[in-house]
């Protein structure tokens, strides 16, 4: 889970790496705020759906990578979103 405007980073993946000469370099840069929300089942989609977004400097507002759908579905997190005031595009991608 990441959310922009509150810093939430649950994002299983370094913001930086220490290279072997010893030099901090930035490994994953974090998406720039901004009003596109995405939901995955998948998230080495998702990972990727972020480095392409940040890589372009298309800003995020919310990031749910749900997994297994245990106890969350698509349907109640775009039900949140479409009354989230940050968000103007959503993106889904899930797996049936």
């Amino acid at each position: 889970m990441y959310y922009q405007k509150n810093r939430i980073d649950t994002l299983f993946l370094p913001e930086t790496k220490v290279l072997t000469t010893g030099e901090d370099v930035v490994a994953t840069p974090r998406p720039l705020p901004g009003n596109i929300a995405m939901i995955t089942q998948s998230g080495a989609f998702g990972v990727a759906a972020l480095d392409y977004l940040t890589g372009r400097q298309m800003g995020v507002s919310k990031f749910v990578s749900f997994g297994n759908k245990m106890d969350v579905t698509e349907s109640d997190i775009l039900q949140y979103l479409l009354t989230d005031e940050e968000t103007k595009v959503i993106l889904v991608y899930s797996k049936t």
